[in-house]
């Protein structure tokens, strides 16, 4: 039998009753006596003991901890919180053939965060310089798109007050990972253990590079001793990583270190060659749903439901089945009665797509 935690009522009543015990009283306690005092404030005391000791039962497991004891009971398996990461891109200023920009020249967007440019600038013969610059502070907050326009926070002469976002938009930029996907990351290396290179190792090792969110791995992709990698950035303003990030990721992979012997473990003997980092596109899953209530709350909890199952079972080579999107209708809060008009069929991405939720066509049930 389990055990169960005696609430604050049980507590003072148990102590009372032990109170008329030892006195040989058989009488009520008044209402305000010394001895009923003691006993509620004993079991307000007792209860706070219980309530620490169940705090401490749920730190011992990776599904019920959090905080710092998470990352104790991920330092067993040589695992580390993802760190935030800082965003870089680039942008174009233009100005006064010569004038010069100086390195760490702070530009910012208009919610006021901050980029510092990487190295010093001169506006060439067409009257524009290029930049490169970096977030100063970490996060996801900081990725910005292509075409934005920065602003210099002081001005320099003879350059506009503003710089445009160059292709690629700025991007990189991570949050620390929150304690539910370390727990997640956690989970998966209990339930699959290291095995010196094969599906779920891939997987495990790119998931501790900060601003991965999902990954996947095919096995012979291109054939016996061909391994395929697939991921994304959620974080990202465009999640499907560039081709710099990618060759991030497959150099990282390279150089994977077991943590215990310092050894090199990222690819097995002889496989190097057949390691491919795929190029993943979008497949783009826009349902047709019919919905009771049809409000704005029910329709928010559909869609965060439905962006969980493709987060959840999308990717290379998987199936969204039509079932599931139903199910994941019905799992919303508030939502009575649907209807999916579409799609018909279950929804298989190829090897070089992930499933990705697009628009949503509403109908009233």
């Amino acid at each position: 039998m389990a055990f169960e935690r005696p609430s604050l009522q049980d507590l003072t009543d148990r102590i009372l009753a032990d109170f008329k015990s030892k006195m040989g009283n058989t009488s009520t306690f008044l209402r305000r006596s010394v001895v009923r005092i003691f006993g509620q404030v004993m079991a307000g005391a007792v209860h706070l003991l219980y309530g620490y000791l169940e705090y401490k039962a749920d730190q011992l497991f990776a599904t019920t901890a959090d905080g710092d004891n998470l990352e104790f009971l991920a330092a067993e398996y040589g695992l580390s919180r993802r760190q935030a990461a800082k965003a870089t891109g680039s942008v174009r200023a233009i100005g006064t053939i010569g004038t010069v920009i100086p390195i760490a020249t702070i530009l910012q967007n208009t919610d006021e965060v901050q980029y510092a440019t990487d190295a010093a600038g001169t506006v060439g013969p067409y009257g524009y310089v290029d930049l490169a610059l970096t977030a100063v502070d970490a996060g996801e907050n900081a990725n910005e798109e292509e075409g934005v326009s920065l602003e210099f926070v002081s001005p320099i002469s003879g350059v506009d007050s503003e710089a445009t976002i160059l292709t690629a938009g700025i991007d990189s930029g991570s949050d620390t990972e929150s304690d539910d996907d370390f727990r997640a990351r956690i989970l998966y290396r209990k339930r699959y253990p290291p095995h010196g290179g094969n599906q779920f190792d891939y997987v495990a090792w790119a998931l501790e590079i900060p601003g991965v969110t999902r990954a996947w791995c095919l096995p012979a992709y291109a054939g016996a001793g061909t391994v395929g990698l697939g991921f994304v950035r959620d974080g990202d303003i465009d999640p499907v990583p560039s081709d710099t990030r990618r060759q991030e990721v497959y150099e990282y992979l390279l150089g994977h270190t077991d943590p215990y012997s310092g050894k090199t473990v990222g690819v097995p003997v002889g496989a190097q060659p057949g390691l491919e980092v795929l190029d993943v596109s979008d497949l783009f899953l826009n349902p047709d749903i019919s919905v009771y209530p049809f409000t704005e709350a029910v329709k928010a909890k559909v869609q965060a439901e439905l962006e969980d199952l493709i987060k959840r079972e999308g990717g290379p080579g998987e199936t969204v089945y039509v079932s599931h999107i139903s199910e994941a209708i019905s799992a919303a809060a508030g939502e009575e009665r649907h209807r999916v008009n579409s799609p018909v069929s279950d929804v298989t991405a190829s090897y070089m797509q992930f499933h990705k939720l697009g628009t949503i066509n509403w109908r009233p049930y």
